[in-house]
């Protein structure tokens, strides 16, 4: 159902305790004893006297944790001379400062509380979508009390005569961008608990353009952009229904001359659905059809005569009516997609997004561009700057004058944020690698970190897109706009930012750059999970369950997907957050083995192996150690081998260690990788820098880059380019595949004489184009569907050539940049910027800014080939 679920486990989480306070100081509670007796008693102690911090609404019988004792319950509640305090019969005596709670507890999976603590959550969805709150109601439970956004929405109670797992919607229709939901238990007698599996969030994701399956880029169809509700079952061209309460959505835009449709197919046994448009009933569509037509495309919404559908955004249902035609021999409903048609020109799709990226820029009102409408960062990896380059592009082609403004506007900013520091050639220059609003100013922005920051690294700069692509930014401005105002004000800045990054950043013996420079506090942990494989006694492979199962497995805590070309099915889940545990559980007979499939590196933790024979009480069964000093894929580790003939269950866990090897020393490190995409960054800075300065320094410097990159960042074996070099010189080419270098290089480089040969970058292209799908998507191995910016890096590319590697290839990527435009109103202007895919819409700046060029035709801007002297001038004549 399209849906984004943040488990009760999830690191972002936030808990909040009715009672949170300390231990101001506590005592024994002791008998008398009787000192006349023979023998004497001594007093004898029977409880235990605590003064709190603060009393606040501890009360009699409630529970509370107490650092250093346990769990409690109050057994009195009075004061004294010494102020207010409880008690509790338990005769550990906690030390002044321990911390005093009542708990969220753990009940398998769920957790719960007794008393009204609370949970919330910051999230961002870059689509409109539903807010669920998964628990667990009992004839029990309490209520909660909502918030979003410091907003109440009200009271739900969560009583229930049986007890049933379950989602209680809190809000529909909740607008894309950052949200902040806070629950509260509001409990109250008799009811005792309220339990906490976590939050969901159903999107509806818009159907922008081109065929949207009833199955997701996993395979599931939860996944879909499309959301099901009923029974469904997920068949190899359809999904299909036969239950008369199910339904189908989809959110379709439809614009000037378009089209919404659905396929389907008609066939003898099928029942009759009804449409609905934005909640209202339009009408009955009998699927009945005998023989059986399939597919079937049915148009729901049609811009044209007759029909004159308003354009804009649409919520279908497709909902199952329980009737059906009296000769039809069933009830069935099948849904294969939903279809959007439109009708763009390259030029109106190109102003659409170029709009888009001067909305955006517009909202802070400082000059800053957000890396999204709905974002609160601001140029994480260079996003802002291809921003610029697309707005650049725009302008050559349209020559709207908001475009260039919002291009000076940014460049202004940005020379505010460069770090100040003469004297420090580590920091005097330096950018960061992304900013974000300060939610507490001063200062208005701060350094981001992005997903970086799970990974034990507190800073990160002298990143190479972020330092050089400001001076090439600034000359094709310039060049373009005359205004040398701008260009003398910046330049000294933006020059001091290309010195620094080749004085921290340069590997003579290459001549190529390093990345960055990232301050480590701690080692950068992952675990990756490939695959479970169970072997018999003999040997033979018996079954094998691959990560994508999410069925088999339960990924508890803060897993991710990725998709690296080479595990088991092209697709592996990580984490980065110790404790962190996939679980799955297995039939097996005695002697069995139970293989783990994981993928191994410099970087990969130790994994705890826990194994239960009855899926609650676990006992550790081992470790396994993922670090090996290169990347290693697919490799298998003895887990277990079954006494006897049982079900066992298994939890691989984050222990939060790693092989003493793989402990880096904290400070600040130089990423040891030298990008392919980041070598074009800087070359296109240090040639900008020339045009600027005509320092001959920078000219060589971009020469020496052009003329060793194709020798040494193409791979042969695999045709095609390579991400990066890593480690020591010369480098250990890493090949995973990486459109963006495809495109880029040729928009980068192929200007150049030097570059040779140049078929290298109609080779680059065209490897490409066997991964191309019918609507003109790009999907090479290891992603797990076509992204929109990858028809952009193809189109980008294929500017640059005098003869296009494939028209048709380059004539349908331009359609699939189109398909992926989100028309949105901004400011009261027709915006279109690109969403990342079918499947995760968000709106990054950047993707719009490779469209923007993609679209214009834009080819690169230099004119003049690089030169190594100063042109000398003639001594007049004595």
């Amino acid at each position: 159902m399209a849906k984004t679920t943040f488990l009760n486990n999830h690191s972002d989480l936030i808990f909040g305790y009715e009672v949170d306070t300390t231990v101001a100081s506590a005592e024994a509670i002791l008998t008398p004893g009787d000192p006349e007796a023979d023998p004497p008693v001594p007093p004898e102690q029977i409880g235990t006297k605590v003064y709190p911090a603060s009393i606040g609404t501890i009360a009699f019988s409630m529970l509370l944790e107490i650092g250093g004792v346990g769990q409690v319950v109050v057994t009195d509640v009075d004061s004294d001379g010494g102020g207010d305090f409880f008690t509790y019969s338990e005769l550990a005596i906690p030390g002044t400062g321990a911390s005093i709670r009542t708990p969220w507890n753990p009940s398998g999976t769920l957790l719960f509380t007794r008393e009204n603590n609370s949970v919330s959550l910051t999230y961002f969805i870059p689509v409109e979508h539903d807010l669920f709150f998964r628990t667990q109601k009992t004839n029990d439970s309490g209520s909660i009390q909502v918030k979003l956004d410091g907003m109440s929405i009200g009271s739900f109670d969560l009583n229930n005569p049986a007890s049933v797992l379950t989602s209680v919607v809190l809000q529909e229709d909740v607008a894309s961008g950052i949200h902040t939901v806070e629950v509260t238990a509001d409990i109250s007698p008799p009811d005792v608990f309220v339990y906490f599996d976590g939050f969901a969030m159903l999107e509806h994701n818009v159907a922008t353009g081109g065929e949207f399956l009833y199955r997701g880029p996993q395979g599931e169809m939860d996944d879909s952009s499309n959301n099901f509700t009923g029974q469904w079952t997920n068949g190899p061209d359809f999904a299909s229904t036969t239950d008369t309460t199910a339904s189908v959505f989809f959110y379709p835009q439809l614009d000037t001359d378009g089209k919404v449709r659905f396929r389907t197919q008609k066939t003898a046994d099928s029942g009759i659905i009804a449409l609905y448009v934005n909640g209202q009933f339009k009408q009955n569509i009998d699927l009945y059809a005998d023989p059986a037509v399939t597919p079937f495309e049915i148009t729901l919404l049609d811009n044209e005569a007759p029909a004159n559908d308003p354009t804009g955004l649409y919520e279908i249902e497709l909902r199952h009516t329980g009737s059906k035609n009296a000769a039809s021999a069933g009830f069935f409903f099948y849904f294969r997609s939903a279809v959007v048609v439109f009708s763009r020109t390259d030029t109106q799709a190109l102003q659409l997004a170029a709009d888009y990226l001067k909305q955006v820029a517009a909202i802070r009102g400082d000059g800053a561009i957000l890396d999204a409408r709905d974002s609160d960062i601001v140029n994480f990896d260079a996003n802002a700057l291809y921003a610029c380059m697309g707005l650049l592009a725009a302008y050559q082609s349209l020559s709207i004058q908001a475009y260039l403004d919002a291009v000076k506007n940014f460049l202004n900013w940005f020379v505010g944020q460069q770090v100040s520091d003469p004297g420090n050639s580590f920091n005097d220059g330096a950018w960061n690698i992304g900013y974000q609003v300060n939610l507490s100013p001063p200062p208005t922005y701060i350094p981001a970190l992005g997903p970086f920051a799970q990974q034990g690294i507190s800073e990160i700069k002298w990143v190479d897109a972020v330092q050089c692509l400001p001076a090439f930014v600034l000359w094709w401005y310039w060049s373009l706009s005359g205004d040398t105002a701008t260009k003398d004000a910046l330049l000294p800045k933006f020059r001091k930012a290309v010195d620094g990054f080749i004085a921290n950043n340069h590997d003579p013996q290459t001549g190529f750059y390093f990345s960055s420079w990232q301050n480590k506090t701690s080692p950068t942990i992952f675990l990756y999970h490939d695959a479970i494989r169970r072997y018999n006694s003999g040997g033979t492979l018996l079954e094998q369950h691959n990560d994508s199962q999410e069925g088999f497995f339960t990924y508890v805590g803060s897993w991710s997907s990725y998709a690296p070309q080479g595990a088991v099915n092209n697709d592996e889940h990580f984490t980065l957050v110790s404790q962190d545990t996939v679980e799955f559980s297995l039939a097996l007979n005695s002697g069995d083995a139970v293989r783990w499939v994981t993928q191994t590196a410099w970087d990969v933790g130790i994994a705890d192996i826990l194994v239960s024979t009855d899926g609650s009480n676990f006992s550790p069964a081992g470790t396994v150690d993922g670090y090996t000093t290169t990347l290693l894929l697919q490799q298998e580790f003895l887990i277990y081998t079954a006494p006897s003939t049982a079900t066992y269950w298994f939890r691989i866990r984050h222990s939060g260690t790693i092989n003493e090897a793989g402990n880096i020393a904290p400070g600040w490190q130089r990423l040891a990788s030298r990008f392919t995409a980041g070598q074009t960054d800087v070359a296109l800075g240090l040639t900008g820098l020339w045009l600027l300065t005509r320092s001959v320094k920078y000219a060589h410097l971009a020469a020496r880059i052009i003329r060793r990159f194709p020798e040494k960042f193409w791979s042969p074996t695999e045709g095609r380019w390579s991400i990066s070099l890593d480690g020591p010189a010369p480098g250990t080419a890493n090949n995973f595949w990486y459109p963006l270098n495809h495109g880029y290089t040729a928009f980068g480089q192929k200007q150049s004489r030097l570059f040779q040969p140049a078929s290298r970058l109609s080779e680059g292209l065209q490897a490409l184009e066997p991964f191309q799908d019918s609507e003109g998507g790009f999907q090479p191995p290891g992603y797990i569907e076509a992204e929109h910016i990858f028809s952009a890096f193809y189109a980008l590319g294929e500017n640059q050539l005098a003869t296009k590697t494939n028209q048709a290839a380059f004539d349908l990527a331009k359609e699939h940049i189109k398909a992926g435009q989100y028309l949105l109103d901004m400011g009261g202007v027709q915006a279109g910027g690109v969403v990342f895919s079918k499947r995760f819409q968000f709106l990054y700046t950047n993707i719009s800014g490779f469209a923007c060029m993609a679209l214009a035709g834009t080819t690169n801007p230099f004119t003049e080939q690089l030169r190594f002297s100063v042109p000398r001038v003639a001594k007049p004549a004595a």
